[in-house]
């Protein structure tokens, strides 16, 4: 088993609360702004494909993996584990790094506290959901309400997306190690067991099902931009229009920062997830061959990396340098790691782990300090311009009513000046008729 460095708490703290104040920052930032950003799932899964690389098959130095194990912990602690009075020995999958560091295969074991953070999150999400019953599909756009329950769904959703990778590795390897232990029927008549095996199989269904569900809901809305550009469709009534906005601000996170030239551009957010998962089986897959296994992640990364630049799906600079600067960093630990794999099959006592590991840790911090300056910055720059811009609308308000006022005293002095005049005129006809 591997062993860890002696680091304290503190010292891990940064790439610990990273994904933490990311996503607070940039949930704050969508708030202040109106919509939802890709930003914050890509910065998530950077976080998570750095983190994932605790289980390439190689000897990890030990300052990686205490890194590894602190970017995997959650400030919720997994309480769910604790129900587990099984032993522990007979729940680790005979295969690769997870024989090797003896990590149970159950996933209430490994994804307790991620799970329990989701059930934080979708309850937010329905509190605000039933705040649409009550109205108009018209009004959510604008309203209060509704910049409430978009920001749940897509903060919901985004952490969907980005805890992908994790729900289809623990779910995979728990899938083998009930395959592999099918024989031992003792162990099946455990509660805590069966409610680990439903528990993971359902809700990797439910994640499988929303990205499926977003993505053909994207589509729809790309379709319908296509329609729209070549004038394919006459205008909708204004209960559609309505539904339709209302549509492309719920799942605006998924496609907002994207160009709308090709479908590759638009719906680039599925590409992305298309990754994660890919690179996620190949960890799982390759565990018998490490060198394969190291070179299979760069290969994939550096694949999409000129994918991305080919495509050029961001229609902001923004955006498109925090996916290439994350996925570089993923490339660079991909890279180091497979360097050591090719040094450890021809020298197992290699003496240079340490330094390798250390390079490997500046990188993840590196990670995580560029994550969080560029998070926390678009925050306050989003907050400005919300203050800007509810500034300038009062002062507009303020102008108009003035303009109002001015109207009316201008409207008012034109009639006393009209009802003068024709006092006058009446006056000079009953002076005359009078002569006469």
């Amino acid at each position: 088993m591997t062993s860890l460095a002696n680091i304290s708490r503190a010292q891990l703290e940064p790439v610990v609360v990273a994904p933490s104040v990311m996503s607070a920052a940039f949930t704050i930032s969508s708030f202040a702004s109106g919509g939802f950003s890709i930003n914050m799932l890509v910065c998530l899964l950077a976080t998570e494909y750095l983190g994932n690389m605790q289980y390439l098959n190689i000897n990890h130095s030990k300052i990686a993996s205490t890194i590894y194990v602190g970017m995997s912990s959650s400030h919720i602690p997994n309480w769910i584990a604790f129900y587990n009075t099984l032993d522990r020995e007979t729940l680790i999958l005979d295969w690769g790094i997870f024989k090797k560091n003896q990590i149970s295969s159950l996933y209430l074991d490994n994804f307790g506290d991620s799970l329990t953070e989701m059930m934080i999150y979708i309850t937010a999400f329905f509190l605000t959901l039933t705040f649409t019953f009550t109205s108009k599909i018209e009004k959510l756009i604008k309203s209060f309400a509704g910049k409430a329950y978009v920001t749940t769904f897509s903060f919901f959703l985004t952490n969907v997306f980005a805890k992908l990778q994790g729900q289809i590795l623990h779910s995979v390897m728990q899938l083998l190690f009930s395959f592999l232990q099918v024989l031992r029927m003792d162990q099946f008549v455990d509660t805590y067991l069966i409610l680990s095996l439903l528990t993971g199989y359902l809700t990797l269904s439910v994640a499988v099902g929303l990205v499926f569900i977003c993505y053909f809901k994207c589509r729809s809305i790309w379709e319908n931009k296509e329609k729209l550009k070549y004038k394919r469709i006459t205008a909708t009534n204004p209960i559609q229009k309505a539904r339709y906005k209302w549509l492309e601000k719920k799942y605006g996170f998924l496609f907002g920062d994207f160009k709308e030239n090709t479908a590759n551009q638009f719906l680039f957010g599925f590409w992305v997830t298309a990754f994660s998962s890919v690179y996620i089986l190949l960890i799982l897959g390759l565990q018998s061959v490490p060198i394969l296994q190291c070179l299979s992640i760069v290969v994939l990364t550096i694949a999409f990396i000129l994918f991305a630049g080919i495509t050029k799906p961001f229609a902001t600079k923004g955006p498109a340098f925090l996916f290439f600067f994350n996925y570089s960093c993923v490339l660079v630990g991909g890279i180091l790691n497979l360097i050591l794999a090719i040094i450890q099959s021809f020298d197992p006592k290699f003496s240079g782990i340490e330094i390798q590991g250390w390079v490997v840790a500046s990188v993840i911090f590196l990670n995580a300090a560029i994550n969080i300056l560029f998070s926390l910055g678009e925050m306050i720059l989003n907050i400005c311009q919300r203050l800007k811009k509810d500034k300038n609308n009062k002062n507009q308000q303020v102008l108009k009513k003035s303009d109002v006022r001015r109207s009316r005293q201008n409207s008012r002095q034109q009639e006393r000046i009209c009802r003068s005049e024709s006092s006058s005129d009446r006056s000079r006809s009953i002076s005359q008729t009078i002569r006469v």
